[in-house]
């Protein structure tokens, strides 16, 4: 904090730099589990980044995305999801549906409908992502597994059992393909 003292006085408080820093000193708050202080900082990170580069920039987005993280851990996933339904609509207009910051805003907007129970919305989104996934990552890749694996886990959970089997067997095959993938993050793909 009080590197972060001194660069305020040097550049001050409108400068990218010095909101760069801030974002980082909430991402290690909130590793540490201090969560009120990094949501906090979070907070004057993101409200200086929507002044000094706009709602639009890639920066200020990954930065509410980090802020919903840090939500999530605080259990408060109504909360985390207007924050990244808004992410979510800025980056489908200003990275396109394909780009993996947008990828990654509904991968975590699924994993926050699934906290607050909404499993049926949660599976869809999974599935209506995944082609995405394929296009960005290739079948191969270990992310596009991960949200395949996850996509068929939902499923389950909303007992649609048929098209998750499916989706398994798919991903099953993925790993027979390719024997250098680790067989154990199949049993891990689901979590």
């Amino acid at each position: 904090m009080r590197r972060q003292g001194l660069l305020l006085k040097s550049i001050g408080s409108e400068n990218e730099t010095y909101l760069h820093a801030v974002v980082s000193a909430a991402a290690a708050m909130s590793r540490l589990g201090r969560l009120d202080e990094a949501l906090a900082l979070f907070m004057q990170g993101i409200e200086g980044l929507a002044r000094v580069v706009g709602k639009k920039a890639p920066v200020y987005l990954a930065t509410v995305n980090n802020m919903c993280d840090c939500l999530g851990m605080m259990d408060r996933h109504g909360e985390a999801l207007v924050w990244q339904t808004k992410c979510r609509d800025t980056q489908a207009i200003e990275l396109g549906m394909a780009h993996p910051h947008y990828l990654g805003t509904i991968n975590n907007m699924a994993g926050s409908l699934t906290l607050l129970g909404r499993h049926t919305e949660a599976a869809q989104l999974t599935l209506d992502t995944l082609p995405h996934f394929e296009a960005v990552l290739g079948p191969k890749h270990p992310n596009y597994l991960i949200a395949f694996g996850r996509a068929a886990g939902r499923l389950v959970t909303v007992e649609r059992f048929d098209e998750a089997i499916e989706l398994f067997r798919k991903c099953e095959a993925c790993f027979e393909c390719n024997p250098s993938l680790d067989a154990n993050i199949f049993y891990i793909l689901v979590r």
